[in-house]
């Protein structure tokens, strides 16, 4: 058998003498860099389903602000669609915490140390954070029982009386719940000791930033291997570049093992995109600490209290 990496672009296809070893290297560090990226796009789309909640609360405040009153099927109609967004927020935060140990044990195995620090990680957030275990419950309730959530809106002036606020918050039923016999009992009794008709938007909140602070710590355990990863890949890359310093297009970079008679018994493609894609994300989805208490807010800037 041979072992090649093969150059090809506008100027023609050069080889490069490689070995069984390199191709092997390079081949889980790919994968494991995949893994990697892939984790990152799940808490984008956590983050992403987020956001779009957020974003339909505040259109339901500006609705409220704006246009008087409402009939009750327009009512219903926005806690059907707040219920959708949630239960897609819930769908993809579950797929994240679920496939998060899937992601880390294709990497590490489920015997090394770096599997068992994250997985004692997320059971510490749990076991710290009411918001946490709350909206992990509730996943539950959603998936198999019903969606517990509706909304309350009210407007009311400040201590000062400058100005007028229009609030918009979701709810949790706590009734429904309570008639769920597999609802958690202990956090159960832990909600209800606060209050008869919970707001998620705090719970929520520490929840999404509590699922930053895992992925940021999951970084920073990747972050010496990544960048040995980064850098197999990336020598054979610059290789090519190197011996194709002229190419005005794409030049493509691969690793190949053949037999004998030339016939591809496996081929390693290699490309930049999934490193810069890892990259714009670790810049893009910050760690969000105490987000529960970051507000976004439309009142006039001079109207703001530091």
């Amino acid at each position: 058998m041979k072992y090649v990496l093969k150059i090809s672009s506008h100027l023609g296809i050069d080889l490069i003498e490689s070995s069984e070893d390199e191709l092997n290297e390079v081949k889980d560090a790919k994968s494991n860099i995949l893994e990697s990226v892939t984790l990152e796009e799940k808490l984008d789309l956590a983050l992403t389903n987020y956001k779009e909640f957020e974003m339909f609360i505040a259109s339901i405040s500006i609705d409220y602000k704006m246009f008087k009153g409402g009939d009750w099927q327009g009512g219903m109609q926005k806690r059907r669609e707040l219920a959708r967004l949630f239960s897609n927020l819930l769908s993809s935060t579950r797929l994240y915490i679920d496939h998060l140990m899937h992601h880390v044990s294709r990497i590490y195995g489920k015997e090394s140390d770096n599997y068992k620090l994250i997985k004692e990680h997320v059971s510490q957030h749990y076991d710290e954070s009411l918001s946490y275990r709350l909206l992990e419950t509730i996943r539950n309730h959603v998936q198999h029982a019903g969606l517990p959530i509706s909304f309350k809106s009210m407007s009311t002036w400040n201590v000062e009386r400058t100005h007028m606020v229009t609030i918009v918050t979701p709810t949790l039923m706590i009734e429904e719940l309570r008639q769920n016999k597999r609802f958690k009992k202990s956090v159960l009794v832990e909600i209800e000791s606060l209050t008869k008709s919970p707001d998620l938007k705090p719970h929520i909140r520490n929840y999404i930033g509590r699922l930053t602070q895992i992925n940021g710590f999951v970084r920073e355990l990747l972050n010496s291997d990544y960048q040995r990863w980064s850098e197999l890949v990336l020598n054979c890359i610059e290789k090519g570049e190197r011996l194709h310093l002229k190419a005005s297009g794409s030049i493509h970079t691969a690793l190949y093992c053949e037999s004998d008679n030339y016939e591809v018994l496996e081929k390693i493609e290699l490309f930049r995109d999934f490193l810069e894609l890892r990259e714009y994300f670790c810049q893009h989805n910050m760690v969000l600490d105490d987000f529960e208490s970051r507000y976004v807010s439309t009142l006039p800037i001079d109207e703001l209290r530091t």
